[in-house]
C-alpha cells in the first residue's frame, strides 16, 4: 500500500486542501447546487467528497490518546482515502462513470468538466505516500 500510515502534518494539510479544492470545483459546476435544477451526478458527487473532506478536518486537529480513538482515526483516514480515489475515478474512467450512474441515477455521459477531474487527479496524487501516476484511463 503506497499511502503513509503516519502522515505528516504537512502532508495531511496538503491533502485536505487538495480534497476541498476538488469540492469546490465541483460546487462550482455550472450544473451544481447553485444551478437552478442541479444534477443528480454533481449532487451525489458533491455529497461524496463533502463526506471525505468534513471526516479529515478532524484528523487534523487532534491526534487520538486512547488505542480506540486512534483506531477510529485510521479507519476514518482509510475511509478518506478510498473516497478520493473513488471520486477521481467517478469522474475520469469509464467504470467509474457506471459507478457513480448506479449510485446516482444520473446518465452515464455526464460530462464533470476538465476542472473537477484535474481537481480530483490532484486530490488523489495529495494522498501521503502516494507518488505514483493515477491509472485513470478514458
Amino acid at each position: 500500500m503506497p499511502e503513509s500510515t503516519n502522515p505528516t502534518h504537512e502532508e495531511m494539510s496538503t491533502f485536505l486542501s487538495a480534497v476541498a479544492d476538488n469540492l469546490r470545483s465541483i460546487e462550482n459546476h455550472p450544473q451544481g447546487k447553485a444551478a437552478a435544477h442541479p444534477s443528480p451526478a454533481i449532487y451525489h458527487l458533491a455529497s461524496f467528497v463533502s463526506t471525505a473532506h468534513s471526516m479529515l478536518e478532524p484528523l487534523m486537529v487532534r491526534p487520538g490518546n486512547t488505542t480506540a480513538e486512534i483506531r477510529a482515526q485510521k479507519d476514518a483516514y482509510t475511509d478518506v482515502i478510498g473516497r478520493t480515489k473513488m471520486a477521481e475515478m467517478m469522474v475520469t474512467t469509464p467504470k467509474g462513470s457506471m459507478i457513480a450512474t448506479m449510485m446516482t441515477g444520473a446518465s452515464i455521459s455526464f460530462d464533470y468538466g476538465d476542472k473537477i477531474k484535474r481537481t480530483a487527479h490532484a486530490a488523489t496524487q495529495a494522498i501521503p505516500g502516494n507518488r505514483t501516476s493515477s491509472s485513470t484511463s478514458t
